[in-house]
């Protein structure tokens, strides 16, 4: 585990709330330099902490109303990982757990509308490895939340 420390959560507050920020924004914001804002990031970055920073789309405004999460049941769980680069050519699957439970892997899935997760339901009928699925349709996200970066506040004040 990478220890953090304040400034190192500082920055990432700040990235956080918006990824584009200029990195001379956030020294000037938390009152330190230029170069420790660019130390600490690459720093955050080699140790693997900041994954990467991505552009997060609107699905909706793309005309993508219909989201669900999808249970898998497999017929053989030995073979899970040839079902894995399966699904993953399959783009309207977003995410793709692999779960305890009743299910082997819980997907979420993003598309246009009923019939476009037809679509997507008959692809998956289609995998022989697959023995049963069970969709939940989303009515909406309530909310959407990052990393809860504010435990590793409290570990720090602890410490």
């Amino acid at each position: 585990m990478v220890k953090l420390d304040d400034i190192d959560l500082k920055i990432l507050n700040q990235l956080i709330d918006d990824a584009k920020k200029a990195y001379t924004q956030i020294a000037k914001d938390l009152g330190i330099s230029n170069t420790l804002v660019h130390q600490r990031i690459a720093k955050m970055r080699d140790a693997g902490i900041i994954d990467k920073m991505e552009v997060k789309l609107n699905p909706k405004v793309l005309g993508f109303d219909t989201f669900a999460y999808m249970g898998i049941i497999l017929k053989d769980t030995s073979r899970s990982m040839e079902v894995v680069d399966k699904l993953k050519e399959i783009p309207e699957i977003i995410e793709c757990s692999y779960v305890t439970g009743n299910y082997s892997f819980l997907l979420k899935v993003m598309v246009r509308n009923n019939g476009h997760l037809r679509d997507v339901f008959e692809r998956l009928d289609n995998l022989k490895e697959i023995q049963q699925t069970e969709t939940m349709i989303s009515f909406g996200f309530e909310f959407q939340k990052n990393f809860p970066i504010h435990l590793l506040e409290k570990e720090i004040e602890d410490s």
